[in-house]
């Protein structure tokens, strides 16, 4: 990852943020999750486009699951990477302590943040940056964001480890097209609305999320 270059007497570091922000924002390269994103709801386009096709519905249902929880683990991945790399020059000038985005992370530990790129659970990364957007300018988590959050986590782990189907009363059994449908169609809208948040939050606080290479 490029690092600033080091502030001297006659750049702030203010203004050395500001060349950093516009340089990942002229990338042309598009961020990790918004691939993620983009195959998720290609997946349910194929699912609506399969009607009267039981298998392939259930084939592409599973597909914008595990997409769309994708997108989720990295967009929150990348909110972190962007939290660790403005907490990496503390202590910052007390000039700038109060001025965005220093002001939304001053009191926060920087070796939290790194325990958690490193060790941290799915929902212990989620729960942290849910409660940064709280902290900042919003916007503000629906109640159950994070309810749904959990219950795609579940229904990803039923799909790609084989490990969960010795336990089915984990999660209720997939019937019938209407309910595969269903739970495509709930991963990939709190998916989106994840993801948007987070965009949307990050951005008020001056705090562009980077792509993790």
């Amino acid at each position: 990852m490029k690092r600033l270059r080091s502030p001297d007497k006659l750049v702030t570091i203010d203004e050395l943020w500001q060349d950093y922000v516009k340089e990942l924002r002229d990338r042309t390269l598009l961020p990790k999750f918004d691939e993620l994103l983009a195959d998720a709801m290609f997946f349910m386009e194929q699912l609506e486009a399969s009607s009267g096709n039981p298998a392939n519905q259930a084939r592409y249902a599973r597909a914008a699951i595990v997409f769309s929880a994708a997108a989720i683990e990295a967009v929150t991945n990348d909110s972190l990477a962007a939290i660790d790399e403005l907490m990496q020059w503390q202590p910052w000038p007390a000039e700038s302590i109060k001025e965005q985005p220093f002001v939304y992370f001053r009191r926060l530990s920087h070796d939290r943040v790194r325990r958690l790129q490193m060790r941290g659970s799915a929902r212990q990364k989620v729960e942290y940056i849910l409660a940064r957007l709280e902290t900042g300018e919003g916007p503000f988590a629906e109640r159950d964001l994070a309810d749904r959050l959990r219950q795609m986590a579940r229904i990803r782990i039923r799909i790609v480890h084989m490990s969960s189907l010795s336990k089915p009363n984990h999660l209720p059994s997939i019937l019938n097209p209407k309910q595969v449908r269903n739970l495509a169609e709930l991963a990939v809208n709190t998916a989106l609305e994840y993801c948007g948040l987070l965009e949307e939050g990050f951005s008020r606080m001056n705090l562009p999320i980077q792509r993790m290479l």
